[in-house]
């Protein structure tokens, strides 16, 4: 995730 204070929950396929 962009932010990993929302852990997954804002997850982006930019995070990988």
């Amino acid at each position: 995730s962009k932010s990993r204070t929302l852990k997954e929950k804002d997850y982006t396929p930019e995070d990988l």
